[in-house]
């Protein structure tokens, strides 16, 4: 997947310590997110590292649009909401699009892997991905407030993780705001979906806990006072209902509770996972147990996971259920 462009105001451009990836490890909130779901999935994917290049039609689209979002919004505070809207949006999405799709398939001759895109995917997904623009140029001011500074797109965090040798948390904030009427910051993560979250969906905490994570990261790696960063997922929605009698916006808004009650919850859930997968070493804890969760709360883990037909390392009769 190709490198996303970035953008850093002043002292939040400053480079971070460089990690040694040959003697160092990091791990991710989506790390995190697949253990939660499924203990033996992060163990084959990132343990074993049986997993294979993932890649499709959706996270292409994901990339693209954050590119091109992320680009939007940087000539609109660092310039002027004119010079934004001068940008050829469509073009630059069908070049985002053409440009990151081509690295796919040329990851994909690389390891003689079966490309999951075609033609016509790419289309549908460029023709609805330019909805999505058209909406969010003509509503700006209803998603962002130009008075507002743009502090970074792509903003790295880098942590070390306490009481574990050569262990980092890593992550990637898409956009982060800060308001000086309110004095107070705004992590926003960019999310492209089908149809837009519903009730289920904001009620996973595997989906929601990400910028509460992030949240306290950034807190503690620039010294801001948690309750001066809040956090909001803005949602693309790909597909709407044409023929609704009242108009369905593609773009939707929503921040989980994010709380100090909350943020140690998650903070407290992260750090356990920590500690049962580490050693104090860095190391992997191999007596550790990794499950094989084929349901969570009833949603069918093993529907789309890559080791569903992997009977040698995830037997049938060794996947439960689990409702917690």
């Amino acid at each position: 997947m190709s490198k996303k462009k970035s953008y850093a105001k002043g002292i939040w451009s400053l480079p971070l310590n460089e990690i040694d990836y040959s003697k160092e490890k990091v791990i991710s909130y989506s790390k995190f997110s697949m253990f939660k779901h499924c203990p033996k999935k992060f163990e084959l994917s990132t343990i074993k590292k049986l997993s294979k290049f993932e890649d499709n039609i959706n996270t292409i689209f994901g990339t693209s649009m954050h590119n091109t979002i992320q680009n939007y919004l940087t000539v609109m505070y660092t310039k002027s909401k004119k010079s934004a809207n001068e940008i050829d949006i469509n073009s630059y999405l069908k070049n985002e699009l053409k440009d990151v799709s081509k690295k796919y398939l040329d990851k994909c001759k690389e390891e003689n892997l079966t490309p999951d895109l075609t033609p016509s995917e790419l289309s549908e997904y460029y023709v609805d991905g330019i909805s999505i623009l058209n909406e969010l140029r003509k509503k700006i001011a209803k998603f962002f407030d130009v008075k507002d500074e743009l502090i970074a797109t792509e903003l790295p965090l880098v942590v070390k993780i306490d009481n574990i040798d050569n262990l980092y948390f890593i992550a990637y904030l898409d956009i982060v705001i800060y308001s000086p009427k309110t004095k107070k910051y705004l992590i926003i993560d960019l999310k492209t979906s089908t149809r837009g979250w519903g009730e289920w969906q904001k009620k996973d905490k595997t989906k929601t806990s990400q910028l509460i994570l992030y949240k306290k990261y950034l807190s503690k790696l620039h010294s801001i006072d948690e309750k001066d960063i809040n956090v909001q997922y803005l949602i693309l929605k790909r597909k709407i209902n044409e023929d609704c009698m009242y108009p369905i916006s593609r773009i939707q808004k929503f921040s989980p509770p994010n709380g100090s009650i909350t943020v140690n919850k998650v903070l407290n859930e992260f750090n356990s996972f920590i500690t049962d997968v580490f050693n104090k070493d860095g190391t992997y804890n191999l007596n550790q147990e990794f499950k094989a969760i084929s349901h969570k709360n009833n949603f069918d883990n093993c529907k789309f996971c890559e080791f569903k037909e992997d009977l040698v390392n995830c037997p049938i009769q060794n996947r439960v259920k689990s409702y917690v």
